[in-house]
């Protein structure tokens, strides 16, 4: 059986809260039926921003929110770093327990296309806001060129795997879903740390 590298959940010892800013659907949504957005500091929840201080890590203060219609909608497939690795984001989720977040393996990496577009769009949300990681170009691939290896309801905070290949899915008729997806930085370096290292950071609040 091959090793879960994309995704755990988290015992926290509080629930985070639930940001105003999600409590009106966004007014310009893309036609792909999914919207993004970058989430200031206003609406974090600082009680896990202290209790990643305790581990020396932090947010990033690009922090993304994310909203999927009902029916299908979905973020399409798509890496958060500039190569394919193992960087990890903790996420929590609001919406039904059927909407899902799936990793992907391109079958030869030269089917892996560059997303040039999205660093203009990241570069505009991104005025104003004190950018402490890069913006850069992401990776993508088309469904037909890949294997999708992993599947989660993110039920509950969840460590998510980024810097692979990965995608959501609502297919809830009714229920709209939102994220809140915190890139974790080291506090020494700033840098995004990978799974493992999570894992082993994590220890005692990880579980399957």
């Amino acid at each position: 059986m091959s090793k879960n590298i994309y995704h755990r959940y988290l015992k926290l010892p509080f629930e985070h809260k639930y940001p105003d800013c999600f409590k009106n659907k966004p007014d310009k949504m893309r036609e792909e039926k999914w919207h993004e957005w970058f989430v200031p500091k206003e609406f974090w929840d600082e009680r896990f921003v202290d209790w990643l201080d305790q581990h020396d890590l932090k947010p990033s203060n690009v922090c993304e929110g994310f909203y999927n219609e009902p029916n299908g909608g979905g973020l399409p497939m798509h890496n958060d770093s500039p190569d394919l690795d193992n960087a990890v984001n903790i996420n929590f989720t609001w919406g039904p327990l059927t909407s899902t977040t799936r990793w992907w393996k391109v079958k030869d990496k030269s089917l892996l296309q560059v997303e040039c577009g999205n660093t203009e769009y990241q570069k505009e949300c991104l005025k104003g806001i004190d950018v402490d990681i890069s913006v850069h170009k992401f990776l993508y691939a088309e469904e037909k060129d890949c294997d999708m290896v992993y599947e989660a309801v993110i039920k509950q905070p969840s460590l998510l795997n980024v810097g692979q290949l990965h995608s959501t899915y609502n297919p809830d008729k009714k229920e709209c879903r939102w994220t809140l997806s915190y890139h974790i930085l080291s506090k020494k370096d700033n840098r995004h740390i990978m799974f493992d290292e999570a894992l082993e950071i994590f220890k005692d609040a990880v579980y399957e």
